[in-house]
């Protein structure tokens, strides 16, 4: 009789064990399970930094507060087409200024027109180049519009790697 006893104490024991270790396996499947989940949606949201650099480039060709040649008559914002009088430090410092202390983790940029030998760059830019953008634009200077070539240095923060990519 008393091995019976002994036989069912070790039969409850061993189920218990089992059930015990089965909890344990379904607890790290499920959180597994919902790490790969939100890893995965926190990835579908991610802006490609090349993409966020072209948008902030954009800003200085076709916003008329930076550099776009924006006519007085009718107000329309000429596309690609820089006016020759916003074309100077003061103008980039209003269009876009990062700050003494968010220079360091934000990108900054040099400006470069290599037919007319002019160039001017953003407030905390040290010349570390991470990608250069070239783009074919206009310029107008009073009556007259001619084409140029712009070349835009990025230096994408002080912290990453230097790599240079170049885009057009």
């Amino acid at each position: 009789m008393s091995n019976k006893k002994a036989q069912s104490a070790f039969e409850i024991a061993r189920k218990q064990i089992f059930w015990i270790f089965m909890g344990l396996v379904v607890v790290v499947a499920v959180l597994s399970f919902t790490y790969i989940i939100q890893n995965y949606i926190s990835h579908l949201a991610d802006t490609p930094p090349e993409l966020e650099l072209q948008f902030i480039t954009l800003r200085f060709l076709e916003n008329p507060d930076c550099f776009a040649y924006q006519d007085s008559f009718n107000g329309k914002v000429l596309v690609n087409t820089l006016d020759i009088n916003k074309l100077n430090e003061e103008r980039m410092d209003l269009c876009y200024f990062t700050g003494e202390s968010k220079g360091y983790n934000y990108p900054n940029f040099e400006l470069y027109f290599p037919e007319i030998n002019l160039s001017f760059n953003t407030n905390e830019y040290y010349g570390m180049v991470d990608h250069t953008y070239f783009k074919q634009i206009n310029i107008k200077n009073g009556t007259e519009i001619y084409s140029t070539n712009l070349i835009i240095y990025i230096q994408e923060n002080m912290e990453t790697s230097r790599h240079d990519e170049t885009w057009s």
